[in-house]
């Protein structure tokens, strides 16, 4: 089976996601055999739709583009994949995105979700756009073996003054809105230990 995976630099999640199927299946990262439509190939597998833009709106003409890019590669026999990441753009104006999203989910074969909330919500938000024999799959996030491992546990704790028996909640990424941080905080808060440390970088 061959996969084309349009990619036009390095993002550690679709790294981590190909390595773990390279040994199924043939894989090309290529973004412009995806715009050209070139090439045979079995799945097409997208990540995040804003990337296909290289993170900025798409024009209208360029909605229509991407429209006919996908449907030309179904008509080729492709199945259109995306794993489903976020469920809108971390955008501070995400209209032109939303269009994005509903453009790209309306038409693929198959979403893959990373938390089975994430299936309901989206079954909830596209209801009566969605094609009838879309499916939906999921798949946990992967755990992430590319990033150099380098300084032990204990040398963490050390360098970062934290005693060996506190309990460490470390939380990933942005936390962008006020219902975000307050799930951050009950759930640092239903933690039952007194010895306990959060610790969360993209807090604003």
């Amino acid at each position: 089976m061959r996969v084309l995976v349009p990619v036009y630099d390095e993002q550690l999640f679709i790294t981590e996601v190909m390595n773990s199927y390279n040994s199924l299946c043939t894989v090309e990262t290529s973004f412009e055999n995806f715009w050209l439509n070139k090439g045979t190939y079995d799945v097409i597998h997208l990540h995040w739709p804003e990337y296909l833009f290289k993170w900025k709106p798409p024009t209208d003409i360029e909605l229509l583009l991407l429209e006919k890019i996908l449907k030309n590669w179904q008509e080729n026999g492709a199945k259109i994949v995306i794993t489903r990441h976020n469920y809108l753009p971390h955008s501070p104006n995400p209209e032109r995105f939303e269009t994005l999203y509903e453009v790209i989910y309306k038409t693929v074969d198959a979403v893959i979700h990373l938390g089975a909330y994430s299936i309901k919500e989206y079954k909830i938000r596209y209801d009566g756009l969605l094609p009838k024999k879309q499916v939906q799959a999921h798949i946990p996030h992967p755990i992430f073996t590319n990033y150099p491992n380098t300084v032990t546990k204990s040398e963490a704790r050390q360098h970062l003054n934290i005693g060996k028996d506190t309990v460490v909640m470390l939380v990933f990424g942005e936390v962008r809105k006020a219902s975000e941080k307050n799930l951050v905080l009950e759930a640092f808060d239903a933690i039952d230990t007194k010895d306990k440390l959060l610790i969360a970088p993209g807090e604003k």
